[in-house]
This record gives structure tokens, C-alpha cells and sequence, in this order.
């Protein structure tokens, strides 16, 4: 199991990007957060960013398992002290842990919260009621396929737990997400391939041949040709054993994209089919609604 456990606001904002901004963050928290968030850290094992570290509450250091997610070697020698395990590549906590019964408690920062997003099977979230200042925006769980539901309310703010809903659509539904993040924004297709393929994948889009392999070769050319190149998912929606994605994609040097892909499932929960429409965003419109 893969949980997220995060501090939010009403706009989402999660973090400052420099220390005299968390700084100031920290001095208009609610004084009732603390014991909050010591509750919702606690677990057997913990993940966190390099460099989120040197912040990490007591219980996450007191946790018998630490993962310091980071490939600088000074990172690593500070998770050596810190007596954690350095784990260069976070897919293989995911595959560690996800659809396991041992837990793992993901604490922090934004783009390892963004790693693990789809992959998770709950959030918990403690939100305060005022604003805090910040810079770092984490809304992209919205949109990521969780129910939502109020555990607690105290001084200040409430406890939120997102889980996943039950079925094989929800699954899928979660599956294709994941697949679309590994493959696109951190450019692991052969990891999404590996994790979420089936042996024989149709593909319907012309300039991709069928089969995992074609679909490898296509995206890790994508990722050197486009680096920085990101994905946003606005909707998803699914019936039977497809799931269509409502999709944001940005190509650095190019255009940016609306699109709309289908993914067709095996009773295995594995991806065997694709389908995919693209529309250039343009810079004027006859109305102002938006592409999304």
C-alpha cells in the first residue's frame, strides 16, 4: 500500500520554494497542526525527497524504514546519517510496495508527491481553513480519480482522505493514469510498459507501430527530442474495459495539446489497445470557455 500524507490550503498550495518562505509559512500555521500532522506521518516506512529531508518531522525519523529519494551523492551521505536507505529510482518502491500490505508513508516534496500520485491507494491531508503563503501548488490529485471524504475538523482546519474506489473500471481508470505519467512525464516507458502493458498492445496512432517495444523506442525518442515535456490530466472517465483520458500536453519548442486518448483493458488489468485524437491549442477563440 502507498499512501501521501500533505498540508494543504483551500488553493492547494503545499509549500515555499526557498527556506525564508517556509519560514514564514510556518509561522501562521495553526497551532493545533503539529500534533495533526505527527499523527498522519506515523508509519513503519517513510519516503521522502532529498531535499525534503533536513525538515522531516520526528516521526518520520523515528520511522524503522527511511527511503531518501535522490541520485546527489551529498544527499546520500546525509541519508547514511540519517541511518535511510538512498533509493535512486522510485519505481522500484513502487513495485516494493504497491499492492502490497506493507505500507509506505510518502511525506514530501512536490515532485515526489508527483511520483507516487497515481500509483497511490490513499491520501491524507491535512487542510487549513486561511491561506498560507506558498509558491508550490499541488492540485494535480483532484483530478486523479480519488474519493474524497472530511475524518476530522479541529482548530484551525480538517483532517481529508482520499481513497480509491473499488472496481475494476477505477482500477483501470488509475492504471491508464499511471501508465500516461511514467511513459510521459518522467520518461520511463519501459517501465510503464513493463508495468502496465499487455504482451500484444494494438496501437491505432499512425506514427507508432503495435507492440510494447514500437511504443518503448517511440517515447524514449519523444523524451530526448522533447525534454520537459509534460502531461496534465483534466478528465478521465470509464466504462467496461476502456478509459478515455482528457489530457493537457505540453512539448517544449512546440505546440501545446488538447487530447483525448482510449485505452482498452485485458480482464488481467493490462493495456492492449490505443487510440488517440490530438488538437493544437490555439491562441484565439471564438469563446471563453477554454479548451478544458
Amino acid at each position: 500500500m502507498i499512501r501521501l500524507t500533505f498540508m494543504t490550503d483551500a488553493r492547494r498550495v503545499i509549500g515555499a520554494s526557498t527556506p525564508e518562505g517556509n519560514a514564514r509559512r510556518f509561522a501562521l500555521l495553526p497551532p493545533a497542526l503539529p500534533q495533526v500532522m505527527s499523527g498522519l506521518y506515523a508509519a513503519a516506512a517513510v519516503a521522502v525527497g532529498g531535499r525534503s529531508v533536513a525538515g522531516a518531522a520526528q516521526p518520520v525519523l523515528s520511522a524503522s524504514t527511511k527511503f531518501i529519494l535522490t541520485t546527489d551523492p551529498d544527499q546520500a551521505a546525509a541519508g547514511e546519517l540519517a541511518h535511510a536507505a538512498v533509493c535512486a529510482n522510485y519505481i522500484d518502491l513502487i513495485e516494493r510496495f504497491r499492492d502490497s500490505e506493507e505500507e509506505l508513508n510518502v511525506i514530501g516534496g512536490l515532485t515526489v508527491f508527483r511520483m507516487f500520485l497515481h500509483h497511490a491507494d490513499r491520501l491524507d491531508i491535512a487542510e487549513t481553513s486561511a491561506a498560507v503563503p506558498g509558491d508550490l501548488v499541488f492540485d494535480d490529485w483532484v483530478t486523479a480519480g480519488f474519493d474524497v471524504t472530511v475524518v476530522d475538523e479541529w482548530e484551525g482546519g480538517r483532517t481529508l482522505r482520499a481513497s480509491r474506489p473499488e472496481g475494476a473500471a477505477a482500477r483501470n481508470k488509475r492504471s491508464a493514469m499511471a501508465l500516461y505519467d511514467v511513459m510521459f512525464n518522467w520518461n520511463r516507458p519501459r517501465d510503464a510498459a513493463r508495468l502496465f502493458l499487455g504482451e500484444e498492445y494494438r496501437q491505432h496512432n499512425p506514427h507508432v507501430a503495435d507492440g510494447p517495444a514500437a511504443f518503448v523506442e517511440y517515447f524514449e525518442r519523444m523524451a530526448g527530442e522533447y525534454p520537459g515535456k509534460r502531461v496534465t490530466f483534466k478528465r478521465a472517465v470509464a466504462e467496461g474495459n476502456l478509459v478515455a483520458l482528457h489530457c493537457h500536453q505540453h512539448w517544449p519548442g512546440d505546440h501545446d495539446y488538447a487530447g483525448i486518448d482510449f485505452f482498452r483493458f485485458d480482464d488481467a488489468g493490462r493495456i492492449v489497445e490505443h487510440w488517440d485524437v490530438l488538437q493544437v491549442m490555439p491562441e484565439r477563440s471564438a469563446n471563453p470557455n477554454g479548451m478544458f
